[in-house]
């Protein structure tokens, strides 16, 4: 073969690798805004061996004991976001709500367009269903995020919690029955609790006794208070889990104008 032909085999072969290259590239990429189905599985906050993110950071907490409660979900709202900023807001609520364990889902997949998204989780937002997503760090009143809610007899906790996964690659052309777990288009999503139930407790006796082990009295009806708490608090954690207004220190005359919007 001569020096001409080899090079004319060499341009027209990298040719071929280079348009097959293309052709790989746009049968990759997830053609979007056509109609499929979808379903997500959402993690609460574990008990004695919770997933990851369920806990702020490394034994910042008591580990003597753990949470006994009972997490209620009264609604479940999905914001998915496309890359054009188009905005997909779904509540689910009742009988629309499923669980198993510590995970929750939509009852049944919903109807959704396809396309490389990033997808929003709120449960028990005080607040209707909106139609623009809050930001990683606005700020939202601590107002109606925990409540006690008695069903039947039973205590439940209802806490709002929230949650993101970025990149979520929604298929084309996925029928309700195949969106099973593990499967295309069923989306897990680790959420986080923006307020917390705090229990105190304590291991001392209750008896007050004297130098001659005479009992004197019993200590009963202990309350507590807390202070220096937040008023408002970020829709997401952020990192290393710091809280609005952390950071914080007032100067001499400063306190009453400005530390009452903080604390």
């Amino acid at each position: 073969m001569s020096l001409k032909n080899y090079l004319l085999t060499f341009i027209i072969s990298t040719g071929l690798i280079a348009c097959n290259s293309n052709d790989e590239d746009v049968a990759n990429k997830t053609e979007e805004g056509i109609p499929t189905y979808v379903s997500f599985s959402i993690h609460l906050p574990g008990g004695i061996n919770p997933v990851a993110g369920s806990k702020a950071l490394p034994e910042d907490y008591n580990p003597d004991g753990t949470y006994e409660g009972n997490d209620g979900v009264q609604t479940l709202d999905i914001y998915m976001r496309s890359g054009d900023g188009t905005i997909e807001a779904k509540r689910f609520s009742g009988t629309g709500i499923s669980s198993t364990g510590t995970v929750v889902s939509p009852s049944e997949p919903f109807r959704t367009t396809s396309g490389v998204k990033t997808v929003y989780i709120v449960l028990n937002s005080p607040q209707p269903l909106g139609t623009t997503i809050t930001q990683d760090n606005t700020l939202v009143s601590t107002d109606g995020l925990a409540e006690i809610v008695t069903e039947n007899g039973v205590d439940y906790d209802v806490i709002t919690m929230t949650g993101k996964a970025t990149s979520v690659t929604i298929e084309p052309d996925i029928p309700s029955q195949s969106v099973v777990a593990g499967g295309s288009n069923h989306v897990s999503i680790q959420v986080t609790r923006m307020a917390s139930r705090i229990i105190v407790t304590s291991s001392a006796s209750n008896q007050i006794l004297d130098d001659n082990n005479n009992l004197l009295g019993t200590v009963s009806n202990i309350t507590y208070s807390v202070a220096q708490g937040t008023k408002e608090i970020y829709f997401l954690p952020q990192t290393d889990y710091v809280s609005y207004g952390y950071d914080y220190v007032p100067e001499l005359g400063e306190y009453v104008g400005q530390a009452k919007s903080v604390l």
